[in-house]
């Protein structure tokens, strides 16, 4: 309806997965069970879950020049550099002429 209205002529529309109404009736009652469960911040979740702190911590931020930094930043850096490469190669005259010798 909003799609005629806003001027669409031809809209079409997927099956959505999972419609099945086993599946929306588990959803609704997992839906109906997390609304009267009491709410509990991320840290008493963990605490719940991973009692006496057995649950893997977060590492420390190291700043500075780590390992793990010089390792992202080098991806960084090269991603950038292909990046920089491939828009050159597309916006210069070499990919005309390379189209021309391929007729």
């Amino acid at each position: 309806e909003v799609a005629m209205e806003s001027g669409v002529e031809k809209f079409l529309r997927v099956p959505a997965l999972d419609t099945t109404p086993s599946f929306i009736e588990e959803l609704a009652d997992m839906t109906l069970e997390a609304v009267d469960a009491p709410s509990v911040r991320t840290a008493e979740a963990l605490a719940l879950k991973y009692p006496e702190g057995k649950h893997r911590k977060s590492p420390e931020l190291k700043l500075g020049f780590t390992a793990a930094a010089e390792a992202v930043n080098g991806r960084l850096a090269m991603l950038a550099l292909t990046g920089l490469g491939v828009t050159n190669l597309l916006s210069s005259d070499v990919v005309v002429e390379l189209l021309r010798l391929m007729k």
